[in-house]
């Protein structure tokens, strides 16, 4: 489980506000809950990678259902690009779009063309650090974010794409 703390003024943990599982829900193998600390037997929201696409290598995630307290499906996150993730509801209103940043380690959303959270390792590489702009839903930007982190969604195309490059290179 991870625990996500909210910072005090200075910095320091101040205290555990939502503990994050990774773990069978629902009759799916693997979905990240989101719990408050007394109550993990019952998400606030959860995620969980869609079915794999049809030609899509087994074990590649090509995008993550985004579910409410109920278990009812509240959107998804998708690729959309390189290191570029969109969050969509049911009819297709992009919520956030999320932009990674390998070299620096760091991920952004943002809403429309405004940053309204960005996450990165702390110096010593052993917290996830995130800031969240008032106004901002933290439980859906916290779900986004461990979900890129942990279940990697990839656009198939994208890597079979780059697969056949690479095949082409070494012929």
């Amino acid at each position: 489980s991870i625990n996500i703390d909210r910072a005090g003024p200075t910095g320091a943990p101040a205290g555990t506000v939502y503990v994050a599982v990774v773990q069978p829900l629902d009759g799916l193998p693997r979905a990240l809950a989101l719990c408050q600390p007394d109550d993990i037997g019952y998400p606030l929201c959860s995620c969980a990678p869609t079915e794999t696409f049809g030609s899509a290598p087994l074990g590649m995630c090509i995008g993550v259902e985004l579910r409410d307290s109920h278990g009812k499906i509240w959107g998804s996150l998708a690729p959309y690009g390189v290191e570029t993730y969109t969050v969509l509801q049911p009819g297709g209103r992009e919520v956030l779009t999320v932009e990674g940043d390998q070299v620096a380690g760091r991920l952004v959303a943002k809403e429309g063309d405004q940053v309204v959270a960005h996450a990165a390792m702390d110096a010593e590489g052993r917290q996830l650090e995130v800031g969240i702009k008032p106004k901002t839903d933290p439980l859906l930007v916290m779900a986004v974010v461990l979900a890129v982190l942990i279940f990697n969604p990839e656009d198939p195309r994208r890597s079979a794409a780059a697969s056949m490059g690479r095949s082409l290179g070494s012929i």
